[in-house]
């Protein structure tokens, strides 16, 4: 078989691949361990090795480290960057925090313009752990301090949660009492969900290169990561909704614009609803049973389709800049709604997985939890 230049063979790829089960003894079988893999995790005779079963058949092999479970090896990042497109150095800086470098040096042959090194700061201002720790006309050198055991993703997941039900309820101040304060609070509390949201991406990508660390935050499958990516952009998302709503209320505010009670009393019932989805959809993604996940489905489903028959009243009467504004609102609120399905279906399809034994195959329970 001729080989291609420049390019790995089929037949030695699929040899490193696979490996012939050998017979050691009367009955123990045994098998080599692939050389690249040896030297990547830095194994020597006597280390321990941790097994954990998988469904299919398959193992999960692991190297057993003694202390915590950060990874022993610091990641370091040199970039340089010869180009001045704008945003381009705060996508470096984010890029390599979510991507787990704990060290981020940038290079410019051209020495950092001024509203650059603004930039920078703003950029590490939004990602709890990095700092700027070293800087001159040329380099700017980032370290990541934080401790990623130190953050189980649940925790974090419901921070946000948390964080989310206050900037509604801030929201529902500033439409039904024209709470200025209340609103502001909004805005604040909006940088914290960034922060948190970055770090859940860093912690999901760390944990898909360590089952030790996946373990620790919580992470009890490497088959739920990608369920877990689409929650925590889910929320993100939710989060910035909820973001252009307190904008629109505060349009209202600023113009001591009075909307009429009934129109009032509705946004806020409508923002009272968002919340109680939110808390509904997290317990339902936390808890995994399949009758409380059903019943949060069937209530978000059916209160979107009594939206889209009703949602242009809240406008009726309105005169038209104050009902395009409120339209905003109304239309904010439910593609929030819409989003949190996503997380009840993930849900939903994990519980399915999990409320399963093997001994005479599959059996699911389906239970009901009342709220």
């Amino acid at each position: 078989m001729n080989k291609i230049p420049g390019r790995k063979n089929y037949r030695d790829d699929q040899l490193e691949r696979t490996r012939r089960v050998q017979k050691v003894g009367g009955s123990s079988l045994s098998v080599t361990l692939p050389k690249n893999w040896i030297e990547e995790i830095n194994l020597r005779p006597g280390d321990i090795l941790t097994f954990k079963e998988m469904s299919g058949g398959r193992l999960e092999l692991a190297k057993e480290i003694q202390g915590e479970l950060a990874p022993e090896v610091q990641k370091t990042v040199h970039i340089d960057m010869d180009v001045d497109e704008p945003h381009m150095l705060t996508r470096l800086i984010v890029g390599s925090y979510i991507a787990g470098h704990d060290n981020v040096i940038i290079r410019s042959k051209e020495p950092f313009a001024e509203s650059q090194k603004e930039e920078a700061a703003a950029a590490a201002k939004r990602m709890l752990g990095l700092s700027l720790v070293e800087q001159t006309q040329n380099s700017m050198e980032f370290q990541n301090f934080i401790d990623p055991i130190k953050y189980r993703l649940d925790h974090i997941m419901s921070r946000v949660v948390g964080v989310l039900s206050a900037e509604i309820d801030g929201c529902r101040k500033g439409i039904l009492d024209s709470d200025k304060d209340a609103l502001e609070g909004v805005f604040g509390l909006e940088d914290e969900v960034d922060s948190f949201y970055l770090l859940m991406i860093r912690q999901l990508l760390l944990s898909s290169e360590n089952y030790r660390l996946a373990k620790g935050l919580g992470i009890e499958n490497h088959r739920y990561q990608m369920g877990y990516r689409l929650v925590i952009k889910d929320l993100e998302m939710v989060g910035d909704l909820v973001f252009k709503i307190a904008n629109e209320i505060w349009s209202l505010a600023e113009t001591d614009t009075q909307l009429p009670d009934p129109a009032r009393d509705a946004i806020g019932g409508l923002l009272a609803n968002l919340r109680q989805f939110i808390l509904n959809s997290y317990d339902a993604f936390r808890e995994l049973s399949l009758q409380e996940i059903n019943t949060v489905i069937n209530e978000i489903t059916g209160w979107l389709d009594d939206m889209s028959e009703r949602a242009h009243r809240f406008t009726t009467s309105l005169p038209t800049p104050i009902a395009i504004t409120v339209q905003r609102i109304v239309s904010h609120c439910i593609e929030a709604v819409r989003l949190l399905l996503v997380v009840d279906e993930i849900a939903f399809n994990r519980s399915m997985e999990r409320d399963r034994t093997q001994d005479n195959g599959a059996h699911i329970n389906v239970n009901h939890r009342g709220r």
